[in-house]
């Protein structure tokens, strides 16, 4: 047993840090096993989508895990880390992050400042609009930005911002390839009931672009700001809510990219209809503004082995074709449509649908947990099948 754990801390000897709470009582074999294959599978992509430095990327991949834990229990301020000496300030981000919506508008409701700072976005300024989805971190961030006078404490809050939705982003990629062959490139879909996800994401968003949503896709706010956006996408067609659209956001840094995973700079994501949202990180190249669409779906096709979108394969429509044995109504086509595999479930009968089920699960690898939220051969993650992975340190 010794010599297999040295071997293994060796096999890790480029890694690093940071769960400083960590201790030998658990299994330590297990604990890296899962380590070492998110090590493995970065190794085995191709050369371009690997990251340049693979300890900063595992570093950012357990600071995520952290981040993630805050955020999907509505802690916004206590997934940042903050690198803000005034004690006034730090109060003013706890409480615009992480208030209730009820105090969180009693702090606000009398401040003149704010509600016209709301107003000019020709946004009412009621309790009622502080609580729905397209306002809940406008007012939030438009609070902060009004309350946080010197420009240096700002640049220090969005700085914070964005490594924490940065490494967020390493931490989910590291649970996708955990649970998943390898991709290159994903659609990635993750419940949020809450939508703590989106929120989190959307007030980065509205920090670095303020009012970013109120301008459509092809807008030339779309087409010329550099840091976020509303997005046009074929991606979850009629499942979008907020008028169906997508958004993106670029990551720079002292004008220079900041790597996602895969090599991407560019982080497109939305809200669906089903409580689930969707992420997919692309080079800036995917624009259908930088480059025409033909030239990217032929890079698509191929790379089509190690592609996952929300698209039903094409086998698995065969299989449903042969198991249902009816032509489609108009109904059904568009329901297949908008919603696919699940839909397709929900259609045949109790005595072919086992069949397929068990198709999805023997030739594709789906879970039989998430058939039901499924529309194609988009990556599904589910917080209850996360799995831990630790750093030690190695002297």
């Amino acid at each position: 047993m010794k010599a297999v754990k040295l071997k293994t801390l060796k096999v890790l000897n480029i890694l690093l840090i940071c769960i400083p709470s960590l201790t030998w009582t658990q299994d330590p074999i297990f604990i890296n096993s899962n380590l070492q294959e998110i090590i493995s599978k970065i190794e085995s992509l191709p050369e371009k989508y690997r990251p340049t430095d693979t300890k900063q990327a595992m570093k950012l991949m357990a600071e995520g895990k952290s981040v993630w834990d805050n955020v999907s229990s509505s802690r916004f301020y206590s997934a940042l880390t903050l690198n803000i000496d005034d004690p006034a300030i730090v109060t003013i981000i706890k409480n615009g992050l992480q208030k209730s919506p009820d105090r969180f508008w009693t702090d606000i409701y009398n401040n003149k400042k704010v509600k016209e700072a709301i107003e000019q976005a020709n946004v009412t300024f009621s309790f009622e609009n502080s609580k729905k989805p397209e306002f809940f971190m406008f007012f939030r961030i438009t609070y902060l930005k009004t309350m946080i006078t010197q420009e240096k404490n700002l640049e220090k809050f969005e700085s914070a911002y964005q490594q924490s939705v940065l490494a967020l982003q390493w931490f989910l990629f590291a649970q996708a390839i955990l649970e998943n062959d390898n991709f290159t490139s994903a659609v990635i879909t993750i419940p949020d009931s809450n939508m703590n996800l989106f929120y989190f994401l959307d007030g980065y968003a509205e920090l670095i672009s303020p009012r970013y949503r109120s301008y459509s896709a092809i807008s030339f706010h779309s087409l010329w700001k550099s840091k976020a956006h509303t997005q046009l996408t074929r991606h979850w067609k009629h499942k979008k809510i907020f008028k169906d659209i997508a958004f993106g956001i670029n990551f720079k840094k002292n004008e220079e990219e900041v790597t996602l995973p895969l090599n991407n700079s560019h982080l497109m994501f939305g809200a669906l209809d089903n409580k689930l949202i969707f992420i997919k990180w692309q080079s800036d190249q995917d624009s259908i503004f930088k480059k025409p669409f033909k030239s990217i779906r032929l890079e698509r096709k191929n790379d089509l082995h190690i592609n996952r979108y929300d698209k039903v394969p094409q086998d698995v429509n065969l299989q449903f074709k042969s198991l249902f044995k009816h032509p489609l109504t108009r109904h059904q086509k568009n329901l297949i449509s908008k919603d696919g595999i699940s839909a397709m479930l929900q259609m045949l009968n109790d005595d072919n649908r086992p069949l397929f089920i068990n198709f999805l699960q023997k030739s594709k690898n789906y879970n039989v947990f998430d058939n039901n939220i499924r529309k194609g051969n988009e990556i599904i993650l589910n917080p209850k099948r996360f799995k831990d992975f630790y750093f030690v340190s190695i002297n």
